[in-house]
């Protein structure tokens, strides 16, 4: 017997209304509940593959120009990432917060829709 339709409906409604950060927690709590973070080298090689694989995807719809297939494939790729970040025990966010500090002052151009650091348009 599954769940009520009412029932449904409200976890899907109560699921897209998650913050990013609920959402990540979320993410963590799946896979530890699948026995995934283990903090090991094979298991931070496996979900890094796992990124890798990920990426493909998302190459392949951007190739094919597949919307569906670009957001599943961007939202597998924060799902891996997510779950390789804590493999490794490293924050996301900390990364996140590092590379803009990073780049928030860059100059440079973009040149055919890729940007240029000033300091590689001299080279």
């Amino acid at each position: 017997m599954g769940l009520p339709d009412g029932l449904v409906q409200h976890i899907n409604k109560k699921s897209q209304a998650m913050t990013f950060e609920e959402l990540h927690e979320a993410i963590i709590q799946w896979a530890e509940d699948r026995n995934m973070i283990k903090k090991d080298r094979l298991t931070v090689l496996a979900q890094f593959a796992k990124v890798s694989e990920e990426q493909g995807e998302l190459s392949a719809g951007i190739n094919k120009n597949d919307r569906e297939k670009i957001e599943d494939s961007l939202g597998d790729i924060l799902v891996t990432l997510i779950i390789l970040s804590r493999d490794l025990n490293v924050d996301l966010s900390e990364c996140l917060r590092g590379a803009y500090d990073v780049i928030k002052d860059r100059t440079g151009k973009t040149i055919n829709g890729v940007f240029v650091k000033e300091t590689d348009l001299h080279k």
